[in-house]
């Protein structure tokens, strides 16, 4: 019969590619985060929360890869002095609403802390600006030249 369908398997090209399952890749950025800890890599997440901990200090959430870190506020690079002549509020207050207008922000973070059991990690990003800072007036470009030096720019 010629109208008759037959079911035929057909062989593409990805047939031998490995299935990726949810796990795989969580485990396989988890390995990532920890590459990035022991060789003190920066990492950028995104900036998605603040949150007060039991013991009443605040943290910023920062999602790396479906990653929650942690970073305490005091890490933060958020420096604020106390200003008599203007009526700033409580410096607590004024550091969180910084932090809420940088919600969705790229943020850059160096790893501090990993628990490997509940896959928990603690950052700095504090540190991560320091490293920067460092890299960009201390390292040599392609040259040999120092990146930063007198007469740099014409």
């Amino acid at each position: 019969m010629p109208n008759e369908t037959t079911n035929t398997p057909i062989l593409t090209l990805d047939s031998d590619a490995k299935l990726e399952t949810a796990q795989s890749i969580s485990d396989l950025t988890w390995h990532e985060i920890q590459n990035a800890y022991r060789t003190r890599r920066i990492l950028t997440g995104m900036l998605g929360g603040i949150e007060k901990t039991e013991n009443g200090s605040l943290i910023a959430v920062v999602y790396y890869k479906d990653f929650r870190t942690v970073i305490p506020v005091t890490e933060m690079m958020i420096h604020l002095m106390q200003d008599e002549a203007h009526d700033y509020g409580e410096l607590a207050l004024r550091q969180n609403k910084i932090l809420n207008n940088m919600l969705g922000c790229e943020i850059d973070f160096l790893i501090k802390g990993l628990d490997p059991k509940t896959r928990s990690i603690v950052a700095s990003r504090k540190e991560a600006m320091l490293k920067k800072r460092q890299i960009f007036y201390l390292d040599k470009d392609a040259s040999g030249m120092p990146k930063v030096y007198e007469d740099r720019i014409v």
